[in-house]
């Protein structure tokens, strides 16, 4: 998974400026681990493209292995939490960048992120691996 994690990476780009910072998104600085969701109108486009019955299934897949990366989580004491899909913005090397998830093509995914460095991707299925290689 640690090629695919890089792969997915390489979609996610800070703002074009840089530095000119939303005021309202708050700035995440401590070690957390994320579950990105699609919003009520990415549910409907979801639904539309994929037919409703496909949806569901997805949805019910995506929704159990949630529910078990979050007992790993769980296990591991480490803070999680779910966020619709947007632009997140994280202490990086000690300067609040802001990050755009657009161009991701996963309906659910995760975001590791240890409080210093850049966020990665995940999903829910490849968590377990994805902690080892990024929280050795």
């Amino acid at each position: 998974m640690g090629k695919h994690i890089l792969l997915l990476i390489a979609g996610i780009l800070p703002a074009a400026s840089g530095l000119a910072q939303p005021a309202s998104l708050e700035v995440i600085a401590e070690k957390i681990v994320l579950f990105i969701e699609p919003d009520s109108s990415g549910i409907e486009r979801l639904k539309r493209e994929m037919g409703e019955e496909a949806f569901y299934v997805a949805a019910d897949d995506a929704m159990w292995y949630r529910a078990e990366a979050v007992q790993l989580l769980d296990s591991l004491h480490i803070a999680h939490r779910s966020v619709y899909r947007q632009d997140l913005r994280f202490m990086v090397d000690g300067m609040p960048r802001t990050y755009d998830w657009a161009s991701i093509e996963a309906a659910w995914y995760v975001v590791l992120y240890d409080g210093r460095r850049e966020p990665v991707l995940s999903s829910s299925i490849d968590l377990r691996n994805d902690l080892q290689a990024f929280w050795p």
